[in-house]
């Protein structure tokens, strides 16, 4: 069912809330894999003070904002089917056409390689942007969206084509923030202990912050196909990739070990147009590589290739309570999602699953999920994704007090209908991709640990709210933005199935 608020009432909160304005031994031993040379070229750097240093763009200096700006701007200049140009590079992630090379269409989404592949990918773009800038000490900046929710002012100002880093169509332009729930999901992939899984590192940090950051920012950087023709893609994905340095300094935690992960190879152009073939094995310490992040420790050769601990696989989750009938969820009704608060009533489907959701689970165990089914959307909507909260009153809809009920966000970056069935990509192989849906599932256990804490956990009375996030632009309003965003939800037919919740 939906909360059909009221147009007043929704976008009196809008201004605070729904809307605002606001990664020794084996690298001794590895496999040159790459031809015609080394890769990446030989010796290694030293793992030491003579890194160079990946900066936050917000502190860059003129001189290296402008030898930026001069790389970005040689290699718009150069022609289209040059492997060092900007359109073949972001042909490369992918393309919106057949590919027309053998190094198009490659990104890896959806699947184990999805950091390990964009390291490499990175890598090799910022010694192309080196070299087009003539600066031998450039080096790719990024964006630390949960620190500083604005876009870079280098980003957007000037914002004309006199600027090689503005681009046009982005929702936040102006210096609109993103929303909270746009980077909720970066402490819960941190807190991940392992690389794989549903629930480990790789997966969590693709979701959310990485596919919700693309949608937030808006236009191309909002489908797979043009991402990469942004220059805030570049900026974006270096913050993702110092999240996997982040994560790995924590300790306690390791990437893959197997064989036939580490040896996994890619094509790329190099600096010279040449292709390489980079073995995945080879590009998992940055220290390597030879950078780091201004503030986050290299990751080094011993970490990239420790054996992970083996661990009993935990049961899978049970579903204890639905919104519909048992089965697959193709066989529920489709619903549709516009810009409107969805509220979805969940009961349990038997009276063992009522029991173990109403006993207090034991210390570390007893963990709860929220899915929605059957997510499908025909085109990505511009600048809009949903929040996803469970039992949220009516009176934290959509106020600052939403957050405490916040199970996670829904976004469509390489979700779409005909974006799921894209040969090759990793989301391809989701359950549901063939006919152009997907599930997202979410980690709903500290949330519910405070409507318990509160005496407000009730297995009668589970509800889960879907609740559209966009942004008001700065000088802009509320209603404008709810029109807008209103008319691409209805082009874009987000529609769902159905709302489980899980307990493991």
């Amino acid at each position: 069912m939906s909360d059909r608020v009221s147009r007043r009432g929704f976008l009196a909160a809008a201004g605070v809330v729904g809307l605002t304005a606001a990664d020794a031994a084996a690298f001794g031993r590895r496999r040159r894999a790459c031809l015609p040379q080394p890769c990446p070229p030989g010796p290694w750097p030293p793992p030491g003070p003579g890194l160079r240093v990946r900066q936050n763009a917000n502190a860059l200096t003129p001189g290296q904002l402008d030898s930026l700006r001069r790389g970005v701007a040689a290699m718009k200049a150069l022609p289209d089917t040059d492997p060092r140009g900007w359109r073949f590079q972001a042909n490369v992630h992918w393309t919106t056409g057949s590919p027309s090379n053998p190094l198009f269409n490659q990104c890896q989404h959806g699947t184990l390689h999805f950091l390990s592949w964009h390291r490499a990918y990175l890598y090799f773009f910022e010694r192309i942007l080196r070299a087009q800038s003539g600066d031998p000490t450039l080096c790719l900046p990024y964006w630390d969206w949960a620190a500083d929710p604005a876009l870079p002012a280098a980003y957007r100002l000037p914002g004309d084509a006199s600027n090689p880093l503005w681009h046009p169509g982005r929702t936040v332009n102006d210096g609109s923030p993103l929303q909270p729930e746009d980077v909720s999901g970066v402490g819960g992939a941190l807190a991940a202990t392992a690389y794989p899984g549903p629930f480990g590192f790789n997966r969590l940090l693709e979701g959310n912050p990485h596919g919700t950051v693309h949608g937030a920012v808006g236009g191309d950087m909002g489908s797979v196909p043009t991402a990469a023709r942004d220059p805030v893609f570049w900026l974006h994905h270096g913050n993702v990739d110092r999240l996997w340095d982040v994560w790995l300094g924590q300790g306690g935690r390791a990437n893959p070990a197997d064989a036939a992960w580490l040896d996994r190879t890619f094509p790329f152009a190099d600096e010279s147009g040449a292709t390489v073939q980079a073995r995945v094995g080879d590009y998992m310490s940055s220290a390597r590589l030879g950078y780091r992040y201004d503030n986050a420790p290299p990751s080094g050769a011993a970490v990239a290739v420790a054996t992970a601990v083996a661990e009993a696989a935990p049961a899978p989750p049970r579903v204890v309570a639905r919104s519909a009938a048992d089965g697959p969820p193709e066989k529920a009704e489709s619903k549709p999602l516009g810009f409107a608060v969805e509220r979805v009533r969940v009961k349990p489907v038997d009276p063992a699953a009522r029991q173990a959701l109403d006993a207090r689970p034991a210390a570390g165990a007893g963990r709860v999920y929220v899915r929605v089914e059957g997510v499908s959307a025909a085109a990505a909507p511009s600048g809009v994704r949903y929040g996803v909260y469970l039992n949220a009153p009516a009176d934290a809809l959509p106020g600052p007090d939403r957050l405490r009920y916040h199970v996670g966000t829904i976004n469509f970056f390489g979700k779409t209908r005909a974006e799921l069935k894209l040969p090759g990509h990793g989301h391809a192989g989701h359950a549901g991709a063939a006919g152009g849906t997907f599930d997202e599932t979410f980690d709903a256990t500290a949330v519910v640990a405070r409507l318990r804490q509160a005496g407000r956990w009730d297995p009668d009375a589970l509800d889960v709210v879907i609740m559209p996030v966009a942004t008001v632009p700065v000088g802009g309003t509320a209603e404008a933005t709810q029109g807008r965003a209103a008319a691409d939800l209805k082009a874009a037919d987000v529609r769902y199935q159905r709302v489980s919740v899980l307990q493991q």
